[in-house]
C-alpha cells in the first residue's frame, strides 16, 4: 500500500482499495476535502474505512436467541478485495456447503456494498470458520 508522505501509519491507497473517512470522503496522500471543501489532514489516530473498489461486506443473522447464549452467531462486518460478482458466487459456495444449516433471509448487493442477512443457529465461532473457509470475511 501507498503511505502519505506526511504519516506513514496513514495507508490511503492500493490497487485493491481507497481508504476512506468514517464521514465518506476518500483519502489521497493522507488528505481529504471535508463537506464544506476545506483540506483535512487524516489524524494518526483517526480511524479509516473501506470503500470502492472494495466492498463493504456486513454479514446478520435474523435468528439470534433472546437467551444469554452469547455464542451464536450475531454478526460480522468486513471488507472484500474482489469485485461483488466474485462475491456472490461464495455466498453460493457457502450456502451449498452448509445445506440448509444457514439461509438467506434478506440480501442486497451494489457495485462496492454487500449485506447478508441470514437465519441460523450456528455459533459465532462456526460461521466465521465458514466465511474464512470461503473466503468470504475477508475477501482476497
Amino acid at each position: 500500500m501507498a503511505a502519505s508522505e506526511d504519516n506513514d501509519r496513514i495507508f490511503d491507497t492500493s490497487p485493491e482499495m481507497q481508504c476512506w473517512t468514517q464521514s465518506g470522503h476518500p483519502i489521497v496522500d493522507g488528505r481529504y476535502l471535508d463537506q464544506n471543501g476545506t483540506v483535512r489532514e487524516v489524524e494518526p489516530n483517526e480511524w479509516t474505512v473501506a470503500g470502492p473498489p472494495a466492498l463493504d461486506v456486513y454479514w446478520s443473522n435474523r435468528k439470534v436467541t433472546l437467551d444469554l447464549d452469547y455464542s451464536q452467531f450475531r454478526a460480522i462486518a468486513s471488507s472484500a478485495f474482489v469485485d461483488v460478482t466474485e462475491y456472490l458466487a461464495r455466498v453460493g459456495e457457502l450456502l451449498r456447503a452448509t445445506a440448509g444449516s444457514c439461509e438467506i433471509i434478506a440480501l442486497n448487493a451494489t457495485l462496492y456494498s454487500v449485506n447478508v442477512i441470514v437465519g441460523t443457529d450456528l455459533s459465532q465461532g462456526a460461521m466465521r470458520d465458514l466465511l474464512f473457509e470461503h473466503r468470504l470475511a475477508p475477501a482476497h
